[in-house]
């Protein structure tokens, strides 16, 4: 006999088994959360074996990068488009300075908007964000690079960018089949979406779930390696929208504190941030060297914290610490977050942005 639980979790291990071996699925479950985001079909890879028995004929090949060349050293023409979700467009072009990097779309840029954009070299020799366009926060776009051309007597043979999938939730059907009793069975068909992994202060890797089986609902994590480990709880054990006792009694908030905010669309909330720093050549932090992890820098190289509203009060998360130069650090309010800061220690300089998706525990 087959119990549920038993059920659940294999059919939990089969679709991520399936997200994984898809090029690019397995790409947004990484891809810009790890060391290196052209490492992300590695880890893919990796895991498919460890969990998944995965036959390496069976691997799948990198998605389609975003648009080809643009890898040598000179200056380039970039000619894009871009498209609002409610199908407005708009098309221009920009000059960079090549080794071109990956493109990037609803990047907070610190002062109330969001901006979308290339990384590209600085004068200095640095990979940072060039911005090509800003826009409200409250809308969303996709970018799309039309052509990337060198300018005359610029050499454009240095190879195509890594392919970089944004990383974002990815949903997939399941289906569990288990016994009643010796002779009954039953099936219930469902659907699994596993938010982006994040490596665990202690080197592991994690990953947020939500199970829904026709109207049976859970919430929890897969630890994905070492082992592979399930930890679910029904919704409604803890339902973290919650309510507060008595906002009335609350004082009120202070100058800096955002006015509440009618909440995102499903799918469109702030699940966690991904951060990316550079330390000054002399810095006040030191590493903890680590094998196969990011080192750890102590005591931190910056906080993140998440605005949360909460029956219409607003209120923003305990400080997390920013522990290695790239990091994907994920909300803790299983209901997400309407917004997100970033503080970085004097001297540390860095990039952020939101990654959005659906809550872990819708309100």
């Amino acid at each position: 006999m087959t119990t549920f639980a038993e059920a659940t979790a294999t059919a939990i291990r089969s679709a991520t088994c399936a997200l994984l071996i898809g090029s690019d699925t397995g790409y947004r479950l990484f891809g810009g959360s790890l060391l290196d985001p052209g490492n992300a079909g590695n880890v893919a890879a990796a895991l498919r074996r460890q969990i998944c028995d995965g036959d390496p004929d069976d691997d799948p090949g990198p998605p389609t990068t975003e648009y080809s060349g643009g890898q040598c050293a000179g200056n380039y023409r970039v000619d894009f488009t871009a498209v609002r979700s409610d199908s407005a467009t708009t098309s221009g072009f920009i000059n960079l300075l090549g080794p071109l990097g990956a493109t990037f779309t609803n990047r907070p840029d610190g002062v109330g908007n969001n901006t979308f954009g290339m990384f590209a070299q600085d004068g200095s020799g640095n990979s940072t964000p060039q911005a090509f366009f800003t826009y409200p926060l409250t809308d969303s776009w996709t970018l799309t690079i039309t052509a990337v051309t060198p300018f005359p007597g610029v050499p454009n043979d240095c190879g195509d960018p890594p392919p970089i999938a944004q990383p974002e939730p990815q949903e997939q059907p399941i289906e569990v089949t288990y016994n009643v009793d010796d002779s009954t069975e039953v099936t219930l068909d469902g659907t699994l979406v596993i938010a982006p992994v994040y490596v665990g202060i202690n080197g592991k890797l994690y990953a947020p779930i939500q199970v829904d089986l026709g109207g049976i609902e859970w919430s929890g994590n897969i630890e994905l390696s070492p082992d592979f480990t399930i930890n679910i709880n029904p919704k409604g054990i803890n339902d973290g929208p919650g309510t507060v006792d008595n906002p009335g009694d609350l004082d009120e908030p202070s100058p800096d504190t955002p006015e509440p905010t009618e909440p995102p669309p499903l799918g469109e909330v702030i699940i966690g941030v991904i951060v990316r720093c550079t330390l000054p050549a002399e810095n006040n932090v030191s590493a903890i060297d680590a094998s196969n992890i990011p080192d750890i820098y102590v005591p931190r190289l910056g906080s993140v914290s998440f605005q949360i509203d909460t029956g219409g009060v607003v209120a923003w998360t305990s400080d997390q610490d920013i522990k290695n130069l790239n990091c994907y650090i994920p909300c803790p309010a299983p209901q997400g977050a309407t917004s997100v800061g970033v503080s970085l220690r004097p001297g540390v300089t860095g990039t952020f942005s939101a990654v959005r998706g659906q809550p872990l525990t819708p309100a």
